[in-house]
């Protein structure tokens, strides 16, 4: 019989008692996969590594999760176990390039059809600002779907994060070729009659509009983006979002749409995000009305992702 699970190949090197053990889903990052080996199986990881390779010919690397994602950066380590012996991969989403370590940097594969969902809905010549960016998916995604934003200013505190914003905004430098600018200058330089240099053109749009700060948001609200005002802002932090809603009510424009994620309990859904929108307007003086709070991902049994849509009035 042809083997086409991790459970199939597991047969061949773990003893019947321990199979239920063995992981039944894993997480693939660009051709890297990130998986969480229980205890009792632990002594079979290298196994377990090269036998996830077979599974999946696409897979180059295997790496395993050690402990929880933790510090400032909320990232997590992760262990070599298999395949080529590096951490950092080439992730492709929605059209987009990500250069990305996951160990050093918090991303989460799982986001992408809410980051496509999202970037869909985002107005043409919107202020746009990404706090806790990362290595740029929101950004990106958004420069896809809408090339014709006025500005987009990314925010990330993590050096990392912030490294790898730089190199995948050279990956993605010609999305804004699609933007009604480009075109524009494009125009303008065939009336005159004068020599196009498209590569010159693109940098000047992209130096114009696309901004990434490595900074604290609170410190680059008094220093980056001090004097600027936003009509759309997301909050993409996997914890602790909530403690940052002072920030977008002081960045947010009248009527800025701000995405707000969380993560909640089954019976906290959706009254626990939805009362900490409003409680942290009313403390700074602010009123909202929420839009929508949606489960965008299950973090454990009872336990979501969610994200609150909200509006300042």
């Amino acid at each position: 019989m042809k083997k086409t699970t991790l459970k199939d190949w597991a047969e061949e090197f773990i003893p019947l008692e321990k199979l239920d053990f063995v992981p039944r889903s894993f997480e693939i990052v660009g051709d890297i996969a990130i998986v969480e080996i229980p205890i009792e199986i632990e002594d079979y990881d290298k196994k377990i590594g090269d036998a996830l390779l077979k599974v999946n010919t696409a897979i180059k690397v295997v790496l395993k999760k050690s402990g929880i994602h933790k510090g400032e950066f909320r990232t997590q380590d992760l262990i070599w176990i298999a395949g080529e012996n590096r951490k950092e991969t080439l992730y492709l989403e929605n059209g987009i390039k990500l250069k990305v370590n996951p160990e050093t940097v918090y991303f989460s594969p799982r986001l992408s059809t809410e980051r496509a969902f999202l970037s869909e809905q985002v107005i043409a010549n919107s202020r746009v600002l990404v706090m806790f960016s990362g290595c740029g998916p929101y950004t990106f995604n958004i420069l896809k779907k809408q090339p014709n934003v006025k500005l987009i200013d990314s925010v990330e505190i993590n050096p990392e994060g912030h490294k790898y914003a730089l190199e995948n905004l050279n990956l993605n430098r010609n999305l804004l070729k699609k933007s009604d600018k480009f075109k524009e200058k494009i125009e303008n330089l065939k009336k005159e009659k004068k020599v196009i240099n498209e590569k010159q053109i693109i940098e000047e749009i992209n130096n114009e509009i696309i901004h990434f700060y490595c900074a604290d948001i609170r410190k680059a609200m008094i220093n980056e983006l001090n004097g600027k005002k936003y009509d759309e802002i997301f909050m993409p932090l996997p914890k602790d979002a909530e403690l940052f809603l002072d920030c977008a009510f002081s960045l947010g424009d009248k009527n800025c749409i701000v995405h707000m994620y969380d993560f909640l309990h089954e019976n906290e859904f959706p009254h626990k995000s939805e009362n900490a929108v409003i409680e942290a307007a009313k403390k700074v003086g602010f009123k909202v009305g929420i839009l929508s709070t949606r489960k965008v991902g299950q973090y454990s049994p009872r336990k979501y992702r969610v994200c609150c849509d909200f509006k300042i009035l």
